[in-house]
């Protein structure tokens, strides 16, 4: 082998460990434990997160609830989105502010999609562990499917995609 080629070999494996991978393993982490039909999940992400998304699928797959809290300059904003699946992809059916919850005022509760939850069961990121967590319980018999997901901030007040971690199925 040539001392050249050599060169080359060794200067792509050194930027190959220096060039940090992109696969959404490596930077959505998501977790869960299951307790009868309670569910504790999380979304972790790494410092430059601005936001996080936990969804869960319904048995039948026709309606989904997200989620979505983001880090603002003094706030933590957030919301529960829950929609169904059309012709046309997914249609927003109902969105519950969590502002004043995650404020520790007025807390908010709902059932929709297979799912009951309480914002008193929200976990806020702290310490900078970049960990959003999430109790539910399970309302319906069948299989959910359950994900998350962060958005790294790229700029001053702009977030990249939504970049998902490998989803669970998870069986009531």
């Amino acid at each position: 082998m040539s001392f050249r080629r050599s060169v080359v070999i060794v200067a792509a494996l050194l930027l190959a460990l220096l060039v940090p991978s992109s696969g959404a393993a490596s930077v959505a982490r998501f977790g869960y434990r299951i307790s009868g039909d309670e569910v504790k999940a999380s979304v972790t992400g790494p410092l430059r997160t601005g936001a996080w998304r936990i969804r869960f699928v319904a048995p039948g797959r026709q309606q989904r609830t997200d989620f979505v809290l983001r880090a603002g300059d003094i706030f933590w904003t957030g919301i529960v989105r829950i929609a169904r699946r059309t012709e046309a992809g997914w249609t927003t059916t109902r969105i519950y502010l969590l502002d004043r919850a995650l404020a520790g005022k007025t807390s908010v509760a709902g059932c929709a999609a297979g799912i009951c939850w309480d914002s008193d069961d929200v976990r806020l990121p702290r310490d900078d562990d970049g960990r959003f967590g999430v109790t539910v319980r399970l309302t319906r018999s069948g299989t959910y499917r359950a994900v998350g997901a962060v958005r790294l901030a790229c700029e001053a007040f702009q977030l990249g995609p939504w970049i998902s971690s490998n989803s669970y199925l998870i069986s009531r």
